[in-house]
């Protein structure tokens, strides 16, 4: 059974609360300074994994890990995370409004996994630029929707961007059901 996430940002937008709900109804709150706490997933052990845009301060952009209460940073600077996600070796993946996603590793290691462009039919096309949504699958193929582009696409456990279907408006959401 899985957990049922909620996020919530104070008016300031200065505090942000991450509660969760286990099956049967027990709750669990962390409170920290995450400004506008955007995309949130969680790890095979619980652990919680969540967006920190705190677009004042490129410097402060990043993830931060709940686990057992506490809230922490986690992995390197990624800019405007947007979309977070987990797959089966924990390891997260972060949709940005600045384009690409990134990867970070369990021991913290954050770097680029797919670029924000692809070449389709011979055009550059944005897809991976204000990245709204993601979701993964049983094969821990990724897939994205975003802002700028109006797709649905795939990313694959190498990295490959694949554009699946592109829509006159973006769409925001997605999930497996």
């Amino acid at each position: 059974m899985r957990s049922l996430l909620v996020v919530l940002v104070a008016a300031t937008s200065v505090l942000g609360e991450v509660s969760f709900y286990e099956p049967g109804l027990t709750a669990g709150v962390a409170v920290a300074e995450i400004d506008s706490p955007t995309g949130i997933d969680m790890a095979s052990d619980g652990t919680l994994y969540v967006g920190h845009g705190m677009r004042s301060s490129f410097l402060r952009a990043r993830i931060h890990r709940v686990r057992d209460g506490v809230v922490e940073p986690f992995g390197g600077v990624v800019v405007d995370p947007d979309a977070v996600v987990v797959d089966s070796e924990d390891r997260v993946y972060v949709g940005t409004r600045r384009g690409g996603m990134f990867r970070i590793l369990p021991d913290g290691t954050t770097g680029l996994f797919a670029p924000n462009q692809v070449v389709q039919d011979g055009q550059t096309v944005n897809v991976l630029w204000n990245v709204d949504a993601l979701t993964i699958d049983d094969d821990d193929r990724i897939y994205a929707t975003s802002t700028i582009g109006n797709a649905l696409t795939r990313v694959d456990p190498d990295g490959s961007v694949r554009i699946l279907r592109e829509y006159p408006t973006a769409p925001k959401g997605l999930r497996f059901g």
